[in-house]
């Protein structure tokens, strides 16, 4: 009958609007639930990208941090009045002239020889940093004398441990030059090492070293 053809339209159309709206709801979901999910790796993109560019895009895999073993004027190694130093032959690092007679240690690590002379150090530290602490020029032929250390080959150390006395007065009354070289003597296994200049006190920072 005319009644019964338009009660199965009106249904008709009512079902089909119900499926519609439930199809609209399902696809509005699925698009808000997607944007949520990527909002997150936007914002990592641009941090990750914002660390580039606050390293200068480079990006520091090691650093290590020399610090002084002694107090007093720091100069470019380059100036030292021994020319194998200054042609960075044994490595790069910088000269300190001491006002006082102390070396202490640079950083945490191992003492590998305490010359028999006893005007020289070399070491090792816990990231792999090798170091010579060499106290004044030509200081060798002393053989020892105005010269007190208190670290043996073998030892460890920390950072800031008293490594050795020397006596500045008689040294340089010696007619000696106290300029002592700091030099990184695995300087090769290095990308750069940086060095800063002025005056120093003891445990200030004195070289960086990197590989990148």
């Amino acid at each position: 009958s005319p009644d019964g053809g338009l009660g199965k339209t009106f249904w008709g159309a009512l079902i089909g609007m119900i499926v519609s709206f439930l199809v609209a709801a399902i696809l509005s979901f699925l698009v808000y639930k997607d944007d949520t999910v990527k909002e997150p790796e936007t914002a990592s993109e641009n941090d990750n990208q914002n660390k580039l560019k606050s390293s200068g895009d480079t990006i520091v895999i090691n650093q290590s941090v020399v610090y002084s073993p002694m107090s007093g004027k720091v100069l470019p190694l380059t100036e030292s009045e021994d020319p194998v130093h200054a042609q960075e032959a044994l490595g790069k690092g910088v000269l300190i002239i001491p006002n006082e007679g102390k070396v202490y240690s640079p950083f945490d690590g191992t003492i590998e020889i305490v010359y028999d002379s006893k005007h020289a150090i070399g070491m090792t530290s816990n990231e792999g940093v090798e170091l010579l602490i060499h106290v004044g020029m030509d200081t060798v032929k002393l053989k020892g004398k105005y010269f007190t250390p208190h670290v043996s080959n073998g030892d460890k150390v920390k950072k800031g441990q008293l490594l050795l006395d020397f006596d500045i007065d008689k040294i340089s009354k010696e007619g000696y030059n106290l300029e002592s070289p700091i030099i990184v003597s695995n300087t090769f296994d290095y990308d750069n090492v940086d060095t800063i200049s002025g005056t120093v006190r003891s445990e200030d920072e004195l070289i960086t070293v990197y590989k990148n």
